[in-house]
């Protein structure tokens, strides 16, 4: 992806969203030159989207599904990603 605030390119937001039910994500930014670590975040089925404003040297984004306990033993919920740059 391209860096946010270089360039042509603004501030990136990334925000996700779910449907049936609700969704726990591992996210992890690999900013600068380190990863910031898995940030565990729930995506409410019944709510509002989940977002968050990227750094500005971010480079990679990585997303996985985790359980949200010892009995979650759903494979298939949909959740969308929208990844938004704003202009400078």
């Amino acid at each position: 992806m391209p860096p946010p605030n270089a360039g042509p390119w603004g501030d990136a937001w990334l925000s996700f969203g779910s449907a049936y039910a609700d969704v726990k994500l591992g996210v992890s930014i690999y900013a600068g030159n380190t990863w910031n670590g898995v940030t565990p975040r729930l995506v409410p089925d019944n709510g509002r989207r989940l977002g968050e404003r990227l750094p500005a040297d971010t480079q990679k984004v990585v997303i996985g599904r985790m359980k949200k306990d010892a009995t979650d033993s759903a494979d298939d919920l949909p959740v969308s990603w929208l990844l938004e740059y704003l202009g400078t």
